[in-house]
């Protein structure tokens, strides 16, 4: 669960390159009995592309600091730097 800001280089224009910041959440597993809650916040350069007219592609370069608490072991928290590369699908309508 996230909220991002977007920041486009072209307001008039919900495509190509643009940047945004983010705030999110995450409930991790190692699929055994080591679970973590974390705090994500961070930021990214990202391409909108069209691929038709609903469907969009997001490739993204993301730096981020993910703050995590350990549930099941000794309570500690672990920040650390994360570089991720990526890419999203998504469904879009957007009236001009």
């Amino acid at each position: 669960l996230a909220i991002e800001k977007r920041h486009y280089f072209q307001p008039d224009k919900f495509k190509n390159f643009f940047v945004s910041a983010y705030l999110g959440t995450a409930l991790m597993t190692q699929f055994e009995n080591n679970y973590s809650i974390g705090i994500i916040p961070g930021c990214k350069i990202n391409y909108k592309a069209q691929i038709t007219k609903k469907l969009i592609l997001e490739p993204y370069l993301s730096l981020s600091l993910p703050i995590t608490y350990e549930l099941n072991r000794y309570s500690h928290i672990i920040p650390f730097p994360a570089l991720t590369i990526g890419a999203r699908f998504g469904l879009s309508k957007i009236k001009y």
